[in-house]
């Protein structure tokens, strides 16, 4: 008989389109995505996950959850962090992930920074785990903000040592742009009033 895979499979999927900064436009997709993703990865026939949703939270609630979402496991677990939200830098062209409180002035305190996801995998003890970044990593700065960064967001080098975790076996790391790209919504970039899943999370849900 097949060996029997134990552990549990849970999965937080992470979802903001509304921003209390003016200089943060709304996104079209996100609750869409997380609708249409929840749904397949809940599914038994498909995932037979465990879904957590969060839309449109606080960074401290977020913080929490994320912490809470990888500590304590086994290492058989299988774990899927799925973000579809903006992008941001700071001046050093650190990455971070833009929530509903998020003052792209104070980034540090308000938003969600990616070193922070980073650790609290690298911490974990479930040696299945996979993120999901869809998001949009450049111009995502609002109006009248000096970019002072000379670097790009480089993406994958935020969650580069994930790779060397646990021999490398069974983490990964999916983003829907590389530096500086957009991740674009349906069929457009700016806005709209779309109500389909991105190209990136739909392609998901699809291969799902």
């Amino acid at each position: 008989s097949e060996p029997t895979v134990t552990g549990a499979r849970s999965s937080l999927i992470v979802a903001n389109d509304r921003y209390d900064d003016e200089g943060l436009r709304e996104l079209s997709a996100p609750a869409q995505d997380a609708d249409a993703l929840a749904a397949a990865l809940a599914d038994p026939a498909i995932g037979g996950f465990e879904v957590t949703v969060l839309h449109n939270v606080s960074a401290q609630e977020l913080r929490v959850a994320v912490e809470d979402f990888f500590a304590d496991r086994s290492p058989e677990d299988l774990l899927l962090l799925h973000f579809s939200c903006h992008g941001l830098k700071n001046a050093a062209g650190e990455l971070y992930l833009a929530v509903a409180d998020t003052k792209p002035a104070r980034l540090a305190s308000t938003a969600v920074a990616a070193d922070f996801v980073n650790r609290q995998m690298a911490d974990s003890r479930a040696q299945r785990i996979a993120l999901f970044l869809d998001c949009c990593y450049g111009g995502a700065f609002p109006r009248g903000m000096v970019v002072r960064a000379a670097g790009e967001a480089q993406v994958r080098d935020a969650f580069a040592g994930q790779e060397r975790v646990g021999g490398g076996r069974g983490r990964v790391v999916v983003t829907a742009s590389r530096a500086m790209e957009y991740a674009f919504e349906g069929e457009q970039l700016e806005g709209g009033s779309g109500v389909r899943p991105s190209v990136f999370t739909g392609a998901v849900v699809e291969g799902l």
